[in-house]
């Protein structure tokens, strides 16, 4: 495997051959390395140079990129693991199942006779669709003394002292 240069121990040709921002040709690139594809290979089938693939594969800009696309590509794939763990689980692909009746059911029951039974249906599907009930905030403002001041100040002295 090839050392890395750091950027300021590069050229200045270098520096100014690099690349700085993304174009559909450099997404391409990314792609390809990303699929394990060499640097060789991808110059091939791009019809590029080794060299100008390898200037772009080490530019600062690229090296941000691939990184976070690999991240990305990760926790894809931790996703994809965890759905695939989580399928095999009969209960809970019958409870998804039945996820839309308990839906329409909640929402029928919104037109009911009971108010008791309309009510409690509109907040559970209100709770579900992501709106809390109404939360009363209160401001309060709370005006420092400078008796207060001299306190606090004392007792974080005395937390200093006792700590060190």
């Amino acid at each position: 495997m090839p050392i890395r240069v750091p950027q300021d121990l590069k050229t200045m040709k270098t520096i100014a051959a690099q690349p700085q921002y993304m174009t559909n040709k450099i997404d391409v690139i990314m792609c390809m390395d990303l699929a394990g594809k060499g640097t060789g290979d991808i110059a091939r089938e791009l019809g590029m140079t080794d060299a100008r693939i390898s200037i772009i594969k080490h530019s600062p800009m690229y090296q941000e990129r691939v990184v976070a696309e690999r991240n990305k590509l990760k926790e894809m794939y931790r996703e994809k693991q965890t759905d695939r763990l989580t399928s095999g689980d009969p209960v809970k692909e019958l409870l998804k199942g039945a996820a839309l009746a308990a839906a329409h059911k909640k929402i029928e029951l919104m037109e009911g006779k009971s108010e008791f039974v309309q009510l409690a249906a509109a907040g559970d599907v209100l709770d579900r669709a992501g709106y809390k009930s109404h939360e009363e905030k209160t401001r309060v403002t709370v005006e420092v003394t400078e008796k207060m001041s001299d306190r606090f100040e004392a007792a974080l002295r005395f937390r200093v002292e006792t700590i060190t």
